[in-house]
């Protein structure tokens, strides 16, 4: 680092000492390659019928074929109802855990 542990003691690590902690981060990027490239299911998610009728009753035109659904990205789902209730929904649920933070956390943690 530019010779800045010459200047402060914090930089000062005896990297020969503690070597346990570059074979741990070592491993955990192996690992974490085998896992991604070898153990990851390409197999998709099979729904159920009763669900799949349930979700073309919601409005839903490909339910189980497609990861995303079109609908839920488009202008017409924006414009609908149920955008306006979910928006509520999540506002209601933001101010409820502002109010837990301020109000109640103060309270139990004395």
């Amino acid at each position: 680092m530019c010779g800045v542990n010459k200047v402060n003691d914090y930089f000062k690590f005896d990297w020969e000492q503690n070597t346990w902690n570059l074979i741990f981060i070592r491993g955990t990027i192996i690992g974490g390659f085998i896992a991604n490239q070898y153990l990851m299911p390409n197999d998709a998610v099979h729904l159920a019928e009763s669900t799949v009728k349930a979700l073309e009753g919601l409005g839903f035109e490909s339910p189980g074929a497609t990861f995303e659904s079109k609908e839920v990205f488009t202008l017409d789902f924006a414009n609908s109802w149920r955008t306006i209730l979910m928006l509520i929904a999540v506002i209601g649920f933001f101010i409820g855990g502002l109010s837990a933070v301020r109000g109640l956390f103060p309270l139990i943690f004395k």
